[in-house]
């Protein structure tokens, strides 16, 4: 029996290869941007978040204020709402490029200033 040639060997490692490369190398799954914002009477910090457009968005929202706080986007329909001293996190996106605000809903934070905006960049 005749053993194959290196020649041959050789097309079907690289044919392997290539194979696990286009199967491992693509991902349809968009990336996520990590972003955590402190809550507490009547701030958030940072006030200013940012994240590029088309990738998954997981919000971190850290109360360390003596009240309940929520992170809420109307226009998003998003609201993380953090009990004292608890740190909650939800996943958003992926979101085209805009601005959006963003405001504590418990009655009265709004008013005494707790906004804050997230811009999702090109």
């Amino acid at each position: 029996m005749r053993s194959p040639s290196r020649g041959l060997v050789l097309v079907g490692v690289i044919a392997v290869s290539a194979l696990l490369a286009a199967c491992g190398g693509a991902s349809s799954a968009p990336e996520t941007t990590q972003l955590t914002v402190v809550v507490k009477e009547f701030t958030f910090t940072p006030a200013a978040l940012t994240a590029p457009a088309g990738e998954q968005i997981q919000i971190t929202v850290e109360n360390q204020g003596v009240v309940e706080h929520d992170f809420t986007i109307d226009a998003l329909e998003v609201k993380i709402t953090a009990p004292v001293t608890e740190s909650v996190s939800g996943t958003i996106g992926p979101l085209e490029a805009g601005t959006y605000e963003v405001y504590c809903s418990i009655p009265g934070h709004k008013v005494a200033g707790m906004t804050a905006t997230l811009t999702i960049t090109e």
